[in-house]
């Protein structure tokens, strides 16, 4: 066998780093121009055509808790023909009232008619409309909320179709 003298050695190291720095610096560049904050925008808030779309915020639940140390929201919504417990994250909602956090549970959920009114109150959510005789409320522990009030961290918001006393 042929030694192999330190000098070729060195040489084919060099060559080897300079290749896979070549190949590190054009897959980093070619990523960086592909995934933009704009496309991940765009792939996280827009719905899948495989999505359903129901009618029913109580059809699906977000469930487990997130990694979020202090910063989540337990939302508890009860329908007439059944619940959905759910733990949402508020570092993935850009604003955090607690409209915007029914509003983005709505969006992940495939609801696309929640109407709140100006005195923030549920006026209408998927199928269930305020009537005469049954309409949405709101509450943070026995308290009744206005919508347009800030979220607040670690709370349990529970929303409730019920009969008008």
């Amino acid at each position: 066998m042929k030694n192999i003298r330190i000098p070729e050695l060195l040489v084919v190291a060099m060559v080897v780093v300079l290749l896979n720095s070549v190949f590190y610096l054009t897959l980093k560049s070619y990523y960086g121009r592909k995934f933009s904050e704009e496309n991940k925008e765009k792939m996280i808030v827009s719905t899948s055509v495989y999505k359903e779309i129901t009618d029913d915020p109580c059809k699906w639940s977000v469930i487990g808790d997130p990694d979020a140390k202090d910063s989540y929201i337990k939302l508890n919504i009860f329908c007439d023909d059944g619940k959905s417990l759910n733990t949402l994250d508020l570092r993935a909602i850009k604003k955090t009232t607690i409209a915007d956090v029914l509003h983005e549970f709505s969006r992940m959920q495939g609801i696309d008619n929640l109407i709140i009114n100006e005195a923030g109150e549920i006026v209408s959510w998927g199928k269930y409309t305020n009537s005469e005789n049954k309409s949405w409320s709101c509450k943070i522990d026995i308290f009744k909320v206005n919508l347009n009030d800030e979220a607040v961290p670690k709370s349990n918001i529970d929303c409730v179709f019920e009969n008008n006393l």
